[in-house]
């Protein structure tokens, strides 16, 4: 299964804050940044947190929010891959296909709060979180470590898909910076 591994690696010495890796093999420095300006994520905020709830009303607020994902997922894209060599590896793994890739979202919470669901190659119709598995793991210690009981996976078709990734995002809670 193809890798993507984007790790936060904060205070190096050439500014980045993270890393990617492909496959368990290179590494390559990047910096994250929130794509949006506070008013433009405070509108993601609302339209992920407040809008679904009830939904029947600001209509139009609610169509420029969900419109606005789609820039902000090409924004942090473009902080990932963006650099010509990483971009060239993030191709040679998709030879396998997108429904195999495996992404890895690595860091303490701050590292969270980016929606890393929405990250959106601009060359594909979809963002990669309704194509591929991402997957997110907090670095930090847990003061009270919790077990998980598995669970069995859920196949949907993919008329269905979108909108259960919105409601899972919807209904998650947001982690505090």
């Amino acid at each position: 299964m193809p890798l993507i591994r984007i790790q936060e690696r904060p205070g190096a010495p050439d500014g980045s804050n993270a890393i990617v890796g492909f496959n368990n093999g290179p590494e390559y420095p990047i910096t994250i940044n929130d794509p949006f300006k506070e008013q433009e994520e405070q509108e993601l905020e609302w339209y992920f947190e407040e809008h679904l709830e009830f939904p029947f009303t600001k209509k139009v607020r609610a169509q420029n929010a969900a419109a606005s994902i789609k820039t902000y997922g090409e924004e942090l894209f473009k902080q990932v891959f963006g650099d010509p060599d990483i971009y060239a590896e993030y191709r040679d793994l998709l030879k396998a296909g997108l429904h195999n890739l495996h992404v890895e979202i690595e860091g303490v919470p701050k590292f969270h709060v980016p929606h890393w669901e929405s990250i959106k190659d601009p060359k594909l119709a979809q963002p990669l979180a309704l194509q591929a598995a991402i997957v997110r793991k907090n670095l930090k210690p847990q003061a009270l470590p919790a077990s998980v009981r598995s669970s069995p996976s859920l196949t949907c078709s993919s008329s269905l898909l979108v909108p259960l990734v919105f409601v899972m995002l919807a209904i998650a809670p947001s982690p505090v910076p």
